[in-house]
């Protein structure tokens, strides 16, 4: 008769969602009796709302809030998927060892896709989603308002606030997003399809729509697959993560510096000029890694 863990074992994708749920309860309910005992906000009260809180106790409920509920959707299940039911190593988090050469080039590379991540959230704003009926309008205020409350928390006006910032929105969602996304949906795709291209496709898509922001989701999911593509071409967890932290990071310390008048900067597409450097520059840094793993690959089959 087989036992709970060997039904998960031989179920990945019941154990997938029972592991989800179980955990973003969890740490949803953890960070809320937190913030009740450390910030005084009872979110129990059945007259709670965050719209009753000022400015200020509102971000500092996301901030505080935030970190427990994307370690217990995101972290955490990847982790107990990989460490207790998998006993085939399905997912290889990190099959070859870290290269300096690879970080540094992924880290150039997020900086030189800038200007075509702008285009596409250029193109993806020009997109008028009424088209879709009622659920397109609904989608497009719920991304208004989500941009709306993502530009209030991420403004810093101190120091402390921008490394507060750094913690909360790019280095806890470069490690838990990376190993659920990349780590643990992407190879689970690969390793049932033997696809590649369709799995980083699949999973990139995945990662843009979970993000609920269909006025950013082009560039989400253009990030998404290029990180995918460093993960699928590095065979290292911890480079996609890097990468994904810088992105997220130099966000953060743009806002930062440019916090007082964000209101004044025009969003416009980028020249042509920019945009042209950036693929060419982007196609160079990739075919880079892509290079770096063909030899590894090779060379393990020696």
């Amino acid at each position: 008769m087989f036992s709970l863990l060997e039904i998960f074992r031989n179920n990945k994708v019941l154990s997938f969602l029972v592991i989800v749920i179980v955990s973003a309860l969890t740490f949803d309910a953890l960070g809320k009796v937190l913030s009740l005992l450390f910030l005084g906000i009872n979110v129990f009260s059945p007259d709670f709302s965050v719209s009753s809180l000022s400015v200020s106790d509102e971000i500092t409920f996301y901030r505080f809030n935030q970190p427990f509920q994307t370690i217990g959707i995101f972290l955490v299940p990847s982790l107990l998927i990989k460490y207790l039911l998998d006993k085939r190593s399905t997912f290889h988090f990190s099959s070859y060892s870290l290269s300096f050469s690879l970080v540094f080039a992924s880290i150039i590379l997020m900086f030189m896709l800038k200007p075509t991540v702008s285009w596409f959230a250029y193109i993806n704003s020009t997109v008028d989603f009424s088209f879709l009926g009622d659920i397109g309008v609904y989608l497009m205020d719920m991304s208004i308002l989500l941009s709306e409350k993502v530009s209030l928390i991420t403004q810093s006006h101190s120091n402390t606030e921008l490394a507060i910032n750094l913690l909360v929105i790019a280095v806890i969602p470069a490690i838990s997003e990376e190993f659920f996304f990349r780590g643990l949906v992407q190879n689970y795709l690969i390793t049932i399809s033997k696809k590649p291209h369709l799995s980083i496709f699949i999973s990139s898509l995945i990662f843009g729509m979970i993000h609920f922001n269909i006025q950013g989701f082009l560039p989400i999911l253009f990030l998404g697959l290029i990180l995918g593509y460093i993960y699928y071409y590095t065979q290292n967890i911890w480079v996609s993560i890097i990468a994904h932290f810088v992105n997220n990071a130099s966000l953060l310390v743009f806002i930062s510096q440019n916090s007082n008048n964000m209101s004044e900067i025009d969003f416009e597409s980028p020249s042509t000029n920019s945009i042209i450097f950036s693929v060419v520059m982007s196609f160079a840094l990739m075919f880079f890694i892509y290079s770096v793993w063909e030899n590894r690959k090779g060379e393990s089959l020696k």
